[in-house]
């Protein structure tokens, strides 16, 4: 039984201390009989003992009042916890602005501005090569005899710089083709120089060149197989495929 806890010097640095909420049945003291100075008791929570005096109760015994109306937390102790308080604030605080130290108004808002366009690519661009494919688009197209980007492709090639910036987890590989009409020997340069203008486009607009790969096939891999000029456009092209970013 504690006779006087409020005495103690060490009142209130115990695991045990704190605020008791009064709800339902409480447990009581052994032997108590609810007369003044006997402030409350140990209770066990596990069938355990306790080690030694107050300084060493184990967190597995909480206090229980013999007096309801002292059943709250003592005084000392909330100013403790209010000053404690207050000092984790100013730590927080603190650690939020490490990121602005050093740096201008115009800078912080430079960057706050930055993040702002970039939370709105991410809904614009979601983390989905499904989405990628069908929206922002693969396929670039080409000129007969050319590697020169056209307006359209140049556009799309925006979007998908644009995608590639917001979605890290991915790399591209560029692939080139040209179509069947001229030697071999001609085919893949030319569709060799299809990937690289595509990659140094993409590079133009901010992509790392590391995340980026060529890859020529010339007639290979054919989109349609045909004779007819108009069909033959659609094999002169671009394609930009995702991998993982540790695939490439």
């Amino acid at each position: 039984m504690i006779q006087d806890a409020s005495r103690s010097p060490s009142f209130g640095r115990g695991r045990a201390h704190g605020r008791v909420r009064a709800r339902g049945p409480q447990p009581r003291c052994p032997g108590h009989d609810g007369g003044p100075g006997q402030l409350g008791c140990l209770v066990p929570a596990l069938p355990v003992q306790p080690r030694g005096g107050w300084r060493d109760v184990d967190h597995r015994f909480r206090l229980v009042f013999c007096d309801p109306a002292r059943s709250r937390a003592h005084p000392r102790t909330k100013g403790s916890m209010m000053r404690w308080t207050v000092r984790l604030l100013l730590c927080l605080g603190a650690l939020g602005g490490c990121d602005t130290l050093g740096l201008s108004p115009e800078e912080i808002a430079a960057r706050d501005r930055e993040a702002a366009r970039v939370a709105q690519l991410r809904v614009q661009y979601p983390d989905d090569p499904a989405f990628f494919r069908a929206n922002v688009g693969d396929t670039v197209h080409f000129a007969s005899d050319s590697s020169a980007l056209s307006p359209e492709a140049r556009a799309r090639l925006r979007r998908q710089a644009q995608w590639l910036g917001v979605n890290l987890g991915y790399d591209a590989v560029i692939e080139g083709y040209a179509d069947d009409r001229g030697p071999r020997g001609y085919n893949m340069p030319l569709a060799a120089r299809r990937s690289q203008a595509i990659a140094s486009y993409l590079v133009s607009l901010g992509l790392p060149r590391e995340r980026l790969r060529g890859v020529t096939f010339g007639e290979g891999n054919p989109a349609r197989t045909c004779e007819a000029p108009d069909c033959l456009a659609a094999n002169r092209r671009g394609v930009t495929i995702l991998v993982a970013g540790d695939l490439l």
